[in-house]
């Protein structure tokens, strides 16, 4: 009898052993499963805003219009509007890569401003532009 009952503790402790198992690994892979779906949900949501601020990017760009050595430039992104008076062409630095120069675009920066204005349409038409009309 002893022997039985020592088998059938033994079986219990097995059986329980298991099942604690089974348990565990339901639970585990449960858990990961809310955390596999929680990471798709997270990296969706940053997806989507990448997404979003790209298109904002690809809406804006810069109407730029000269008159004198005065300059209006309006931002169709933020639908800001900025007028710089005086403007000489010391003030503009003008920057080109390979790639601009082949597409005829060019990086304005307007010194002591924030402004950056990137891939300005007809750069040799803005440098002859800048060369005729503005002081030096």
């Amino acid at each position: 009898m002893n022997s039985f009952k020592t088998r059938s503790s033994a079986r219990k402790s097995v059986l329980t052993i298991v099942y604690t198992f089974i348990l565990l690994f339901l639970l585990a892979f449960l858990g990961l499963t809310i955390t596999v779906a929680a990471w798709i949900f997270f990296e969706g949501i940053l997806l989507f805003v990448f997404a979003f601020c790209l298109f904002l990017v690809a809406r804006t760009h810069w109407e730029i219009e000269f008159q004198g050595n005065t300059v209006y430039l309006y931002n169709t992104g933020n639908r800001q509007q900025y007028r710089i008076e005086n403007l000489t062409q010391s003030a503009l630095l003008i920057k080109q890569t390979q790639k601009q120069k082949s597409n005829n675009t060019a990086d304005l920066l307007i010194a002591d401003t924030t402004l950056r204005i990137y891939d300005v349409q007809n750069c040799s038409d803005l440098l002859t532009y800048v060369r005729e009309n503005l002081p030096r």
